[in-house]
């Protein structure tokens, strides 16, 4: 469920406009749990890379310098700043096992918000 709310939120941000490609970094304690980072990329169908410093507390302070100093770039801020520790690529059998898990995922979000509501949901 987590790894669904977080590939929604990708495709919300890309449908506002914002670049959401390419591989996803990730810091907290969850980045150490290798089951997960595979899971994630399985379903995002993109790498996901653990950094060296996997603390919460490191991905706050790169978004902080990301605008303090490197204008905002988060390409140059990454390339600059972070060093990897691992990557999970994604598993294309996995990857389609959970896309058709995620379909059944956003139907039943649809419905639910269509009952709440009484209007259908647009995308």
């Amino acid at each position: 469920g987590a790894g669904f709310i977080e590939r929604w939120g990708y495709e919300v941000a890309q449908g506002l406009g914002a670049e959401c490609s390419g591989t996803v970094w990730t810091t907290g304690s969850g980045a150490l749990v290798d089951p997960w980072m595979q899971i994630r990329a399985d379903i995002l169908g993109v790498q996901v890379c653990r950094a060296a410093v996997p603390e919460s507390g490191f991905g706050s302070a790169l978004v902080a310098a990301m605008n303090v100093w490197y204008d905002g770039d988060w390409t140059r801020t990454a390339d600059t700043m972070i060093r990897e520790d691992r990557h999970f690529e994604p598993n294309i059998a996995r990857q389609a096992h959970y896309s058709e898990r995620y379909e059944l995922f956003r139907q039943e979000c649809a419905q639910r918000l269509e009952k709440k509501s009484g209007q259908p949901e647009n995308d």
